[in-house]
């Protein structure tokens, strides 16, 4: 019998690639990312206890993307371009949850959009995908960009060489022993007395977000 796949399978289909994606090991090995990076790696796994370097390494990370020109000066390179990915990320949430709202709204069972892969410049940049700083952008577009019904996920493209950017409902998304020790942390610092709701406006916060 011939199975035809559904409008609602094909909005669901990027929740089974991150399933797989989970279970591919595609976690880059320590002794492949630059020293600094691989420090960090190491301290996010285990950033309690005995690691206070690894403590500060985390704090320190999120303050820079909080407040870029702060921790690097107003005409910094990399403040800027920390700045850009923030708006990239915002973006390309933005165009997905669009192209989601688009398929429910215009598709049906033989006509709809089949893939949601965002293409964007964070695909290139080392720093997310062989290094282990997605985790800070993924908290920050939470929190600050108070975007929190998908979360973006980098991920190895099948087929083709580089990565790709792809978003699981928040609801299907968990985070790896080492990126929840990063969260808790976090969110322990910057957000003690703030609960997060559903897109939109933090509780507890009436601030917008600058785009």
């Amino acid at each position: 019998m011939e199975n035809k796949q559904t409008l609602g399978s094909a909005i669901s289909n990027f929740e089974q690639q991150f399933k797989r994606f989970q279970d591919s090991g595609n976690n880059p090995p320590e002794f492949l990312l630059p020293k600094k990076r691989a420090a960090a790696a190491i301290a996010q796994r285990a950033p309690s206890g005995k690691g206070t370097s690894g403590k500060k390494i985390v704090l320190e990370t999120y303050r820079q993307l909080l407040a870029p020109e702060q921790s690097f000066g107003e005409f910094s390179a990399i403040a800027q371009q920390l700045e850009d990915d923030k708006k990239l990320l915002v973006q390309a949430y933005d165009l997905f949850v669009a192209m989601v709202d688009v398929n429910r709204q215009l598709g049906d069972e033989a006509t709809y959009i089949s893939d949601f892969i965002i293409t964007s410049p964070l695909t290139q940049r080392e720093r997310y995908t062989v290094g282990k700083d997605f985790v800070f952008l993924q908290f920050w577009l939470q929190w600050e960009a108070k975007r929190t019904d998908y979360v973006p996920v980098l991920r190895l493209a099948r087929d083709l060489p580089g990565w790709q950017l792809i978003f699981i409902p928040s609801g299907n998304f968990s985070w790896t022993d080492g990126e929840q020790a990063v969260v808790q942390l976090l969110e322990e610092e910057f957000y003690k007395n703030k609960v997060l709701v559903a897109d939109g406006v933090a509780a507890g916060d009436g601030s917008e977000v600058e785009e």
